[in-house]
């Protein structure tokens, strides 16, 4: 459930329940997302099968708590194939400043918890140092980089990997050290 912090995924009845709590409250437009479900697939799912429903428990408050009547949502579309895997193959990251002289921070966010390796390589695909190899939290994370740690100015590359339950996504990235 991509954007809610309260959710309960029951896998073995495949239900999904979401809460959202804003005491600002927040607007929503005609067409607007709410909540995008990731998903997937171990199976196929054929023509007319019910891949996503509403229960008749759902329901939207005002600013005030009050209960809000007369609001249709709907299910614009599933996205299938190589698209929504590539999704769950890479992971966000960046980089700053690059190109740098002292220092650069190396940004990313994992998905899930689990085994992380964050390594430059030179332009020949050497490894030059190995910067995390520990379990971490799902979350945002960021390392810092010195330029002591490289072997002169010149382009390396850098490599994420997260390993969970099976599972492997990376990112990578290029870095440009000046003198």
């Amino acid at each position: 459930v991509v954007g809610y912090d309260i959710y309960n995924i029951d896998h073995e009845t495949g239900s999904v329940r979401i809460a959202w709590i804003n005491q600002l409250g927040k607007v929503f437009g005609q067409g607007q997302e709410i909540v995008v479900l990731k998903a997937k697939i171990l199976a196929d799912i054929h023509a007319g099968t019910r891949f996503a429903e509403l229960s008749n428990a759902t329901e939207f408050g005002g600013a005030n708590a009050g209960l809000l009547q007369g609001i249709g949502l709907s299910t614009n579309y599933i996205e299938t194939g190589v698209t929504g895997v590539d999704e769950l193959s890479t992971l966000n990251h960046s980089i700053f400043p690059n190109p740098f002289n002292d220092y650069t921070n190396i940004q990313y966010s994992l998905p899930n918890a689990g085994k992380v390796q964050v390594v430059v390589f030179n332009h020949l695909g050497q490894e030059v140092i190995r910067i995390v190899d520990e379990m971490q939290a799902a979350g945002s994370h960021q390392i810092r980089l010195n330029n002591h740690e490289l072997n002169g100015a010149g382009t390396y590359f850098y490599q994420i990997r997260l390993e969970n339950e099976g599972q492997s996504i990376s990112g990578r990235g290029t870095l440009l050290l000046m003198k």
